[in-house]
């Protein structure tokens, strides 16, 4: 455990997040809006967002070459 713990908010990308939490090497990332936790997020839901995110451009990517 530890005294200070960093936390992410609403607004901040994902890259950030994943920054962030490779650096503090933490599994999770408490998300607070307006002083007050509102959630919390894991590494593996970075990394899911972010295959999502890539998943998309490919297949509009596949999408406009075969077009």
């Amino acid at each position: 455990m530890t005294s200070h713990v960093v936390c992410t908010h609403l607004d901040q990308p994902i890259e950030e997040c994943m920054a962030v939490m490779t650096d503090k090497r933490s599994a999770h990332l408490p998300v607070i809006e307006e002083g007050k936790l509102v959630g919390i997020i894991s590494i593996g839901d970075l990394v899911k967002s972010i295959i999502a995110d890539q998943k998309f451009i490919i297949e509009q990517l596949e999408r406009y070459i075969t077009s």
